[in-house]
């Protein structure tokens, strides 16, 4: 298995507490296999893509809190935008009140349809502010932040049903940084062959990562990090918690990351 990725993002309107992002993204994972799926007899495809377009909006208010929304469409499948069927929109809509002089509380519905969980999920968390090295969403989506020090960093986060993601960096002077990690991967695409239009294919994966990022200058970085992944699974079902059909079984087994960064 190998691919590439692109994400683009690029502000459209900027005003003083307001922005339009304009965003786009191209996946593309190829799969080198000629097993065919045990019970609907289709082929696994050789490659899948997914090619998004979305706008997102951010708004400050006038009490210190903020608002904001994006939308995304998009086709995960083998043959994008070749049917209806095949396409998806992902919604998601935010408000951010204060409370105190730290605190907030963070109110949240987001929808996707290619998710772990189908349907949309509402949100709410406490952002508890006890120190400038600390800060914690508390509720769902559920994170945390720790800084002991300028250069340490230990980040959490999670999100129903499983997606799980523990990330420890340590700075190295001003231009580097090392990184370890664990977390749940779940990709999800809709093949043109299903045999039922709400079906969904699932690669579902668990990984620990190392990496190590550098600064390059003029906005530019490069990241490169290697990771063990076990628990690999491909399987159809309707939902992620669903009866699943066609389920294979992937040997564990490494996986490399090449990511170059450019922002201003």
């Amino acid at each position: 298995m190998n691919g590439e990725q692109i994400e683009l993002g690029f502000p459209v309107r900027m005003e003083p507490g307001s922005i339009w992002l304009a965003t786009a993204g191209v996946r593309r994972l190829e799969i080198n296999t000629s097993v065919i799926l045990p019970d609907s007899g289709l082929e696994v495809p050789n490659q899948l893509w997914d090619i998004e377009a979305g706008l997102m909006h951010f708004r400050e208010l006038a009490g210190g809190g903020r608002v904001g929304g994006m939308v995304r469409i998009g086709s995960p499948s083998d043959q994008p935008y070749g049917a209806w069927r095949d396409m998806t929109v992902t919604l998601l809509a935010f408000l951010n009140v204060p409370s105190g002089e730290r605190d907030a509380w963070n109110f949240s519905l987001f929808y996707s349809p290619t998710g772990q969980i189908t349907f949309p999920i509402p949100g709410i968390a406490y952002v508890w502010r006890p120190s400038e090295e600390f800060q914690a969403n508390l509720g769902v989506p559920f994170s945390l932040e720790y800084r002991p020090t300028e250069t340490f960093a230990v980040t959490a986060s999670y999100m129903p049903l499983n997606n799980v993601q523990v990330l420890a960096r340590q700075a190295w002077g001003p231009n580097w940084s090392f990184y370890a990690g664990y977390r749940t991967v779940n990709e999800t695409f809709l093949l043109a062959d299903r045999l039922e239009d709400e079906e969904r294919l699932y690669l579902f994966d668990q990984r620990v990562t190392l990496g190590v990022e550098r600064k390059l200058g003029y906005g530019w970085s490069l990241d490169l990090s290697s990771a063990y992944v076990f628990d690999r699974k491909l399987f159809q079902a309707e939902n992620f918690s669903d009866s699943r059909r066609d389920l294979l079984a992937i040997d564990a087994g490494m996986a490399w990351t090449l990511q170059v960064v450019w922002t201003r």
